[in-house]
């Protein structure tokens, strides 16, 4: 049975691990020190600020700020955000009011009730989520009465995620773990992984284990589950909606999306979010066949928005959604005939207005033909 105890080392207070199976009590210790761990178990799913970076200090000026940053990587797997709820105390006071902002739009502002305990629950429009996201709550009050205070036991509640549908959706699906195909003739090597690991540093869950697998060159791979595949040919059971053919970016499916891409001077890669039968994953392509080694020199590239993008080897970007914003209309139906008939209004309109220049017509020619009895001699 493996065991935890506290212990002084030098003046220096610390912990030791006992009992036979050392590797548990090491899990056991993992899982204590990451609250995250325990949240797959909530069956509402919610993040508590207590597990990510924030500052909670209580603050005594008549403005007080609260900084709380959450990544899509801390999010548990296939979750994505939906609210928060904030908890904050403040002294009883008249005219104190708390906002709260998510990469500095204004989610919302409530009113601390008067025993100064609010705590209020601000929706997250999926628009406004990014890789990584910064949420700001500010406190406004007329004048400092007291410390104030975000309490730690504000959540951030979490919903389920549908297929992913932008490279910023991918790192939950990565938490459970992540396969690397790379297409590698003489086997896996330290340089054949630089790439795949490069693209991966942004999205990648610090937790995540990895699995690689070579790809004989000209094979079709078979991802076991969610990937990133460096190959000439798009995983199995894949629709990518580009291709690359002699240096070129051609559609795939012709309701794509392509913009203009700038000038194309060096080596370049495709990335594309894929589901291969089901499996979420990025593959990354080439846009030549016989183009020099992509080498990275660059930052790693931030592959946020969009589920396409083109990528140098300095980490330049330039990303976009392949869907069509407005989806197309359908053709409009064909006339029926009950569509072409004339309604009744229609087909009685010119009988009525013969009708009225008819009845008009013989009035003018009565007040000409009657004769005036109410005229007075002269």
């Amino acid at each position: 049975m493996a065991g935890l105890s506290a212990l002084e080392f030098r003046g220096q207070p610390g912990l030791a691990l006992g009992g036979p199976d050392l590797e548990a009590a090491a899990q056991a210790l993992s899982a204590a020190l990451h609250p995250a761990s325990a949240l797959n178990a909530e069956p509402h799913g919610a993040l508590p600020f207590s597990s990510v970076r924030g500052t909670f200090n209580a603050q005594e000026g008549q403005r007080a700020v609260w900084i709380v940053d959450v990544s899509t990587r801390d999010l548990p797997p296939a979750t994505r955000p939906q609210s928060l709820d904030i908890a904050l105390t403040t002294p009883p006071e008249a005219g104190a009011l708390a906002s709260v902002f998510l990469n500095d739009v204004l989610l919302g502002s409530a009113a601390p009730p008067p025993d100064g305990r609010l705590r209020a629950n601000f929706a997250i429009p999926e628009r406004l989520i990014a890789l990584d996201n910064r949420i700001a709550v500010t406190l406004q009050r007329p004048a400092p009465v007291g410390p104030a205070q975000l309490l730690p036991t504000s959540v951030l509640r979490l919903a389920p995620a549908g297929a992913p549908s932008e490279f910023l959706a991918l790192p939950p699906f990565f938490l459970d773990g992540l396969e690397v195909l790379v297409e590698a003739p003489g086997g896996v090597t330290a340089e054949s992984l630089n790439l795949p690991f490069w693209v991966l540093r942004p999205l990648l869950p610090l937790r995540s284990p990895l699995t690689v697998s070579a790809v004989d060159p000209g094979t079709i791979p078979r991802p076991r589950g969610p990937f990133i595949s460096v190959t000439g040919e798009p995983p199995a059971g894949s629709a990518p909606r580009l291709h690359a053919v002699n240096g070129r970016i051609e559609l795939t499916d012709r309701t794509a999306r392509l913009p203009a891409p700038p000038p194309i001077t060096g080596p370049a890669l495709i990335a594309q979010l894929l589901e291969s039968d089901g499996r979420p994953g990025i593959w990354l392509r080439p846009i030549t066949d016989h183009s020099p080694r992509f080498a990275p020199s660059g930052s790693a590239p931030r592959l946020d928005r969009g589920d396409a993008a083109l990528l140098d080897e300095r980490g330049a970007v330039l990303a976009w959604t392949t869907s069509p914003a407005v989806p197309p209309s359908p053709d409009p139906p064909p006339p029926t005939a009950a569509a072409d008939a004339p309604s009744l209004v229609q087909s009685w309109r010119p009988p009525i207005a013969w009708g009225l220049w008819l009845a008009g017509l013989v009035l003018v020619a009565y007040a000409f033909v009657r004769p005036r009895h109410n005229r007075q001699p002269a």
